[in-house]
C-alpha cells in the first residue's frame, strides 16, 4: 500500500481538490467565490497537502490540507522567525485516520530544516496541536469603545506641527517604516515578511482600507487604517485593521482621529493587549476586550530561537536547562544559554537544572507565562535558583500581535 506523501500543490487540478477539502474543512459550500478567492490570493509555493490512497477506486487522493506564512514574531525588541500556518482542513470522511498529525509533523520538519526558529498558528482545537508541540504563548483580541469614550484625549501642548492626511497607497513606503519602528515595541507583534499580511492589514474582510496618516512637520509619525462596516440604522461600525505611532503626539492625533466618528460612527474596533498604548490613553475604564483569541506556537528551533530574541541589556545571566522533545533530536537534551548586553548565546551542555518540555519551552520563550507558573503545569520543573533566572531573562508585559489569518 502506498505510504501518504507531503508535498506542494500542483496544478489545476490540485487546486479544485483543494477547494473541495476547504469546503468540507470550514463549511464554505455556500461561499464559493470566497473560497476560490482565498486560494488565489496565497503563494502557490507555500501550498501544502497529503496525499493518500482512494478509499474507493484506484489513485490518490488529498487528504489534508495547510498554507504557510513566512513571518516572525518581535521577542525583546528583536526579530525571531516563524513560519505561520493556516487553513488546516481535513476531508470529513478521511478524519481519524491521524493525517491532521502526519501533516503539521512534517510541516514543522520542513521549517526545521529550513531553518525557522519558531511556528505559529490560531488553533481551532488545542488537542492536535499541542500533540505535535505547540503551545498557547500569545494573545490577540479586539478593544471595543463607543465614540463619547473617547472624548477628553486632547493633544501635547508641544505638537502645534502634527497634521493628519488622508492615508493613500502613494504612503505605503512610509506606513511601512512606522509599522517596523512600533512593532519591535510590542513582544508578539508580527515581523510581516510575507506580503500577505500586509494585504490583510491594507484589505481587511477584502475591502480596502481607508487611512490617516500623521505629520509632524515633514516626517510621518503614525498612521491607521480602518473599514467601515453598516451599524443601526444609518450609523457605522469603525473597525481598524492596522495602526502604528512612534511619538507620543502622534499616538493621541491617531485616538482623535478615530474619536471624530463618532457624529455617526457606532462603535470603534481596534487590535489590543497589554502594555497597548493606545488604549493607555483612554480617559476612562468604560470599554470592553471582545473576540480574545491565543494563538500557540511551537518551538521549531531552540538555539534559533533563543539566540535570534533579544533580551533586557541590564539582565547578564546564564541559565543551565534541559529540553525535552520527542519530535526533533537537535531540541532535546542539554543547553547554556548565556545572555549579556541584550543577546543570548546557546551551546550543548551544562548542569540541566531547569528542565522543560517542548510545548512550554513556547509559552517561556515567548513570556506569555512564567518560569514558575509553567512549573504548576508540570511543564517546566527547576529550583528557586533556575526558576528566577528564567523570569528575569524572559520577562515581558504579554506577547500579542493584531495580525489573524
Amino acid at each position: 500500500m502506498t505510504e501518504p506523501t507531503y508535498r506542494g500543490v500542483e496544478g489545476d487540478e490540485e487546486l479544485a481538490e483543494l477547494a473541495r477539502v476547504l469546503n468540507e474543512g470550514f463549511g464554505l459550500s455556500g461561499d464559493e467565490e470566497l473560497r476560490r478567492d482565498w486560494i488565489a490570493d496565497q503563494p502557490q509555493e507555500e501550498l501544502r497537502q497529503v496525499r493518500a490512497r482512494r478509499t474507493r477506486g484506484a489513485g490518490d487522493e488529498m487528504v489534508a490540507t495547510l498554507t504557510r506564512i513566512p513571518m516572525g514574531h518581535y521577542l525583546g525588541g528583536r526579530p525571531v522567525t516563524s513560519v505561520g500556518i493556516a487553513a488546516v482542513a481535513v476531508p470529513a470522511l478521511r478524519r481519524g485516520e491521524g493525517h491532521a498529525r502526519r501533516l503539521m509533523r512534517a510541516a514543522l520538519e520542513e521549517a526545521h530544516e529550513e531553518g525557522f526558529a519558531l511556528s505559529t498558528l490560531y488553533a481551532s482545537t488545542y488537542r492536535l496541536y499541542r500533540s505535535v508541540g505547540f503551545e498557547r504563548a500569545g494573545t490577540a483580541a479586539v478593544l471595543q469603545v463607543t465614540p463619547e469614550r473617547l472624548q477628553g484625549i486632547e493633544p501635547l501642548e508641544d505638537a502645534d506641527d502634527t497634521r493628519v492626511l488622508e492615508l493613500t497607497p502613494d504612503d505605503e513606503a512610509d506606513a511601512r517604516a512606522l509599522y517596523e519602528s512600533y512593532a519591535p515595541r510590542h513582544d508578539g507583534y508580527a515581523v510581516r515578511s510575507s506580503e500577505g499580511l500586509w494585504w490583510r492589514a491594507t484589505f481587511p474582510r477584502r475591502i480596502r482600507s481607508e487611512g490617516a496618516l500623521v505629520l509632524e512637520g515633514d516626517r510621518p509619525t503614525g498612521y491607521a487604517r480602518w473599514i467601515r462596516t453598516k451599524g443601526p440604522g444609518y450609523r457605522y461600525e469603525l473597525h481598524v485593521s492596522d495602526m502604528a505611532a512612534t511619538t507620543a503626539a502622534a499616538a493621541r492625533r491617531i485616538v482623535s482621529v478615530l474619536r471624530d466618528h463618532g457624529t455617526i460612527g457606532e462603535t470603534t474596533h481596534w487590535g489590543t493587549g497589554p502594555g497597548d498604548p493606545l488604549a493607555a490613553l483612554l480617559p476612562g475604564p468604560r470599554f470592553d476586550v471582545v473576540g480574545r483569541d491565543d494563538w500557540m506556537v511551537r518551538v521549531v528551533d531552540v538555539t534559533a530561537a533563543l539566540e535570534q530574541r533579544g533580551y533586557a541589556s541590564d539582565v547578564a545571566a546564564r541559565l543551565e536547562f534541559a529540553v525535552d522533545d520527542p519530535d526533533f533530536d537537535a531540541n532535546a537534551g542539554q543547553f547554556t544559554l548565556d545572555v549579556e548586553d541584550g543577546r543570548g548565546t546557546v551551546r550543548r551542555g551544562g548542569s540541566g537544572t531547569l528542565r522543560v518540555t517542548a510545548r512550554a519551552l513556547a509559552p517561556l520563550v515567548t513570556g506569555f507565562a512564567t518560569a514558575r507558573q509553567l512549573a504548576l503545569t508540570g511543564g517546566v520543573e527547576g529550583n528557586e535558583t533556575s526558576l528566577a533566572t528564567a523570569g528575569a531573562l524572559f520577562a515581558s508585559s504579554g506577547p500579542w500581535m493584531v495580525d489573524r489569518f
